[in-house]
């Protein structure tokens, strides 16, 4: 069982995720990481303590955009167009985050994946 992360290790940790998303828009996957950590006022140590590797902070940016994808799912309730409120902005998802195929490559191994696939799967079921 992993331990809960301390308050501030937990906002270092979402400051990276954000710095992330942030950097990956508008830069592509291929930005240093050292401009990351600099983006969320941290050290690259720092970075690296959190996510082992580029594929792994890139799964962990989709993951995040995904909770936030449910999140928005959720406020439609019972609505019956749902399903295309959900794949509208699973597109919109999808091409904001051009190339994160490249980036999600890079991480160690097929298994670190999918924790990922799993999450898209239970977002999309809900519909």
């Amino acid at each position: 069982m992993t331990r809960p992360l301390r308050k501030d290790a937990a906002e270092r940790r979402t400051a990276l995720l954000r710095a992330a998303a942030g950097a990956f828009a508008e830069q592509g996957f291929d930005v240093p990481l050292d401009v990351i950590a600099e983006r969320a006022g941290v050290g690259r140590a720092t970075l690296y303590r959190n996510f082992a590797d580029r594929g792994e902070l890139a799964a962990a940016v989709f993951m995040a955009q995904l909770d936030e994808l449910d999140t928005r799912m959720e406020a439609y309730g019972d609505d019956p167009r749902v399903f295309f409120h959900f794949i509208d902005a699973l597109a919109d998802l999808l091409a904001m985050n051009a190339g994160l195929d490249s980036a999600l490559r890079e991480a160690r191994s097929p298994e670190a994946l999918t924790p990922m696939r799993e999450r898209l799967v239970e977002v999309g079921r809900k519909p």
